[in-house]
C-alpha cells in the first residue's frame, strides 16, 4: 500500500528537511503523460516530530486512513479505465470474429484472418446442415459465456456483501473507540 516512511526511518527521526513535512501518496501505476487525469499525489502535513506514539489521536489516524482510502478509490477508477484501454489496444482481433472463425473451421470453411464479417455470398453458398452446425456451436458458446457471467456476478455479489460486512465492523469499532477514549 502507500508507505509514509522507509523501513530505516523511525517516527522520532530528527533529520528534517522541507520534503519531510509532507507525506506523499503515489499512484499504483504510472499514468499516461498525454491524458488529462486527476492529480496523482496528495501532500498531507505530518504531525510534529515531537509527538510520541501514545500522544497520536485515534481520530487523526482514522481521518488520515480515510483520506488515503478516498485517494486510492479515485485512483482505482482511473487505473481501471486505463487498463481497459490498454487491453483493448492489445486485443487486435474481435472476439466475435474469432467465434465465427472457430465455427466455420468446424465445418471446413476457412475464414481469412484479415476479414471481420461474413458476407452474404459465403452464407448463401452453405447448405442447411452447415448453417445448423454454426448455429448450434454459437448457442453452446453463448451458454458457456452466460455460465461464466453468472459465476462472475455471484462472485461480485459475495464481494459486495463482504465489503458491507467490513464497513459495518469498522463503524462498530469506531463507535466503540469513540465511547471508550
Amino acid at each position: 500500500m502507500n508507505e509514509t516512511m522507509s523501513d530505516t526511518d523511525s517516527p522520532n527521526s530528527n533529520s528534517e528537511s522541507p520534503e519531510d513535512d509532507f507525506i506523499q501518496l503515489k499512484p499504483i501505476f504510472e499514468l499516461a503523460q498525454n491524458e488529462k487525469v486527476r492529480p496523482t499525489t496528495l501532500n498531507i502535513p505530518r504531525k510534529s516530530q515531537n509527538d510520541t506514539g501514545t500522544d497520536v489521536d485515534f481520530f487523526t489516524k482514522q481521518e488520515k486512513l480515510q483520506t488515503e482510502v478516498r485517494i486510492a478509490l479515485v485512483q482505482a477508477k482511473e487505473m481501471a479505465r486505463m487498463q481497459m484501454q490498454i487491453e483493448r489496444q492489445l486485443q487486435k482481433k474481435s472476439p466475435i470474429s474469432e467465434l465465427i472463425r472457430g465455427s466455420l473451421e468446424k465445418i471446413g470453411i476457412s475464414f481469412p484472418e484479415d476479414k471481420r464479417r461474413l458476407s452474404r455470398q459465403i452464407l448463401t453458398e452453405m447448405n442447411i446442415a452447415q448453417l445448423q452446425v454454426i448455429v448450434n456451436d454459437l448457442h453452446s458458446r453463448i451458454e458457456t459465456l452466460n455460465d461464466v457471467l453468472v459465476g462472475h456476478l455471484m462472485e461480485r455479489d459475495d464481494l459486495h456483501m463482504e465489503q458491507d460486512s467490513m464497513l459495518v465492523d469498522i463503524e462498530d469499532l469506531t463507535k466503540y473507540f469513540s465511547r471508550h477514549l
